[in-house]
């Protein structure tokens, strides 16, 4: 097989990868769900990760990444051997595994939270810029051509169709049998127009980046970059602080919604207590994560305050 067919047979064979797992996790997560326990064990387990991470992720993060990379290696060097043919003793290559895979997830814990910070920073200076300087992206005058799927949806006329209301009756009572015999796919419908809502709002972004000057993009794109990598150097040399502030951010949005899922699987009324606008939920999400980062750094000082009396 030449090198050319190869490169034109990679991007399907990904393709076709990526899909395959992605539909064997929706199965696997649907039949979980369809579990008389399955629902609520999933929510119970978010909740619990949640609010760990919340209370004490800065103490809880660097010891999970050590013990998962310390598992998956152990049980490499366990199996892999053997599947190898070779002669080693597995329990010695558990061992040696998992000795390097404590220490694999030492150094991933410092680099994913300097990465976190970089990503973080990167996004955050050139949208602190643009406000500070008064930059702002133009409406962009020329609308984009709607595409085939686009003009397939109901409602929008076709050269030569039947009008709007006519074959929407005439759809309606060809399909009415068939879409009474097949039950609704609502996960298929969500995913369909999270995607939808995702294309055009990157088409809208880019069609707002293209109507900046040259030289404003060029300018973003350096403060951009500069905010990024000093998020990364600050991440490596102080990769605490920076678990602290994720994992007090990042807590809210896994024990909330599961407490929620919860509260409703028992019966509970939750939409009584819960915000209705999107507003109100950023407000509740930004104040939880300042409880968080403050109940951390309370623990934390107070363990330094310790430490310091103690010496």
């Amino acid at each position: 097989m030449t090198q050319q067919t190869l490169e034109n047979l990679a991007p399907g064979a990904t393709d076709a990868l990526l899909g395959a797992v992605g539909d064997a996790a929706q199965q696997a997560a649907g039949q979980a769900a369809d579990l008389p326990w399955g629902a609520e064990a999933l929510a119970v387990a978010g909740l619990l990760v949640g609010l760990a991470l919340w209370i004490a992720g800065r103490r809880v993060l660097r010891p999970f990444f050590a013990l998962a990379a310390a598992a998956l290696l152990g049980a490499a060097g366990f199996f892999l051997p053997a599947g190898l043919g070779a002669s080693f003793n597995p329990h010695l290559t558990l061992a040696v595994g998992a000795v390097v895979g404590a220490a694999v997830g030492l150094l991933l814990y410092r680099f994913a939270m300097a990465l976190t910070l970089a990503i973080a920073m990167g996004a955050l200076s050139p949208t602190l810029f643009a406000v500070a300087t008064g930059v702002h992206a133009p409406q962009p005058s020329a609308q984009r051509t709607l595409g085939p799927e686009e003009l397939a949806l109901p409602g929008v006329p076709m050269q030569g169709a039947q009008p709007p209301a006519a074959e929407a009756s005439t759809a309606a009572e060809a399909e009415e049998p068939a879409a009474a015999s097949l039950p609704p796919d609502q996960g298929s419908e969500a995913a369909r127009r999270v995607r939808a809502f995702l294309r055009e709002a990157s088409l809208e972004l880019e069609a707002r980046w293209v109507a900046l000057p040259l030289n404003v993009r060029l300018l973003l794109l350096g403060v951009a970059a500069t905010g990024a990598l000093v998020g990364f150097l600050t991440g490596m040399a102080f990769p605490k602080p920076v678990a602290l502030m994720a994992t007090a951010i990042v807590g809210p949005l896994l024990w909330v919604p599961c407490g929620l899922s919860l509260a409703s699987l028992h019966g509970l009324d939750v939409d009584a207590v819960t915000p209705h606008t999107a507003q109100s939920w950023l407000l509740v999400w930004l104040v939880l994560s300042a409880v968080g980062m403050a109940t951390q750094w309370t623990a934390f000082s107070r363990k330094a305050d310790s430490a310091a009396s103690d010496s």
